[in-house]
């Protein structure tokens, strides 16, 4: 997957960050774990928001206000 540069100083340092969230019933019981994905960048403060899918946080990376 090929990330485009930082919208915001235009550098080419995208990283894409994971975590796993347990996520825990109405009684804080251990349920089921899963992994969000977010992109940001290590030059400036430039990020995405945490997504459930990689493919989703990248394409809102490469998303630019002029794509038609």
């Amino acid at each position: 997957m090929e990330l485009k540069p930082c919208p915001f100083c235009g550098r080419k340092s995208a990283r894409i960050a994971y975590k796993t969230v347990d996520r825990t019933d109405s009684n804080g019981k251990l349920g089921t774990r899963s992994e969000r994905y977010k992109i940001y960048c290590s030059s400036c403060p430039g990020q995405t928001s945490w997504g459930f899918y990689v493919e989703d946080v990248a394409e809102a990376w490469n998303r630019r206000a002029n794509d038609v």
